[in-house]
């Protein structure tokens, strides 16, 4: 008998102390892509300096630790949830379980993925530094951002997660037909001391959400990871935070919210 999604969906609501550690994890990924990885990229491209992708997630592994980086935390307490991912140049894989390669940093579009955890309590963030990007590749990102703002107002306590993945669909379908058959395959994911809760995923209907999902709504004060993309061709993929933390080339887009706390 599996009872993992029962125990995930009891596990899900968060108490003061949980969210609290929640946020100070969110607030390491933040400083240290703020006060290291995006310094560091703004400095190789304005230096034209040739750094591989490896080369800049290795720094991200030593700067989580960093106080000159991090404050406010004990940093003792502080570990990476998945080594960082940054990517470029057009080889893009939307997955977290994927590793930084070791191509050059390409200045185009830009994708830094990393997440800290913080006394056993995951974050995520993600962002994306556009190089003069193209009218549409900024209007496909402001899309997104857009079609989050519809998504944080269907995820809701009661709120079936498969419903949430409709609510987006359909707000797709209206305002921007033409991308429907492009959509990520889900919306996002609870998160907690699990980086990524298989059981609670903003699922379409028929990938399990009318099965033992279907009676997994959102209960209160859980945290959650929400993110929209877009998949283009050739594989190229782009991935932004957005959303209450805000902010995303070509081809893929995939907007994402660490640390989404729902309202009381």
């Amino acid at each position: 008998l599996d009872i993992s999604a029962a125990i995930a969906y009891i596990m899900a609501p968060k108490e003061d102390s949980e969210i609290l550690t929640t946020k100070k994890a969110c607030l390491v990924s933040v400083d240290v892509f703020n006060k290291y990885l995006k310094d560091q990229i703004m400095e190789i491209i304005d230096s034209d300096k040739k750094v591989k992708h490896i080369k800049l997630a290795e720094g991200v592994e030593s700067a989580i630790t960093d106080k000159k980086y991090v404050s406010g935390v004990d940093t003792s307490q502080v570990d990476m949830c998945y080594p960082a991912i940054i990517q470029s140049g057009g080889h893009y894989n939307l997955k977290f379980s994927v590793v930084s390669d070791k191509n050059v940093l390409h200045f185009g579009s830009i994708v830094c993925s990393l997440g800290a955890r913080y006394k056993s309590y995951c974050s995520n963030i993600v962002r994306t530094l556009l190089v003069n990007p193209t009218d549409e590749i900024q209007g496909n990102y402001t899309f997104l951002v857009n079609l989050e703002e519809e998504l944080l107002k269907t995820l809701q306590a009661g709120t079936k997660l498969c419903d949430v993945y409709e609510a987006g669909v359909n707000y797709v379908k209206k305002e921007k037909p033409d991308i429907v058959d492009k959509l990520t395959k889900n919306f996002g994911f609870a998160m907690g001391i699990e980086f990524r809760e298989s059981s609670l995923v903003n699922w379409p209907q028929d990938d399990g959400c009318g099965e033992e999902r279907d009676g997994v709504q959102r209960e209160r004060r859980p945290v959650r990871s929400c993110q929209q993309g877009l998949a283009g061709q050739g594989g190229e993929g782009v991935r932004a935070l957005c959303g209450r933390h805000g902010h995303g080339e070509r081809c893929t887009l995939l907007c994402k919210q660490f640390g989404d706390f729902a309202p009381n």
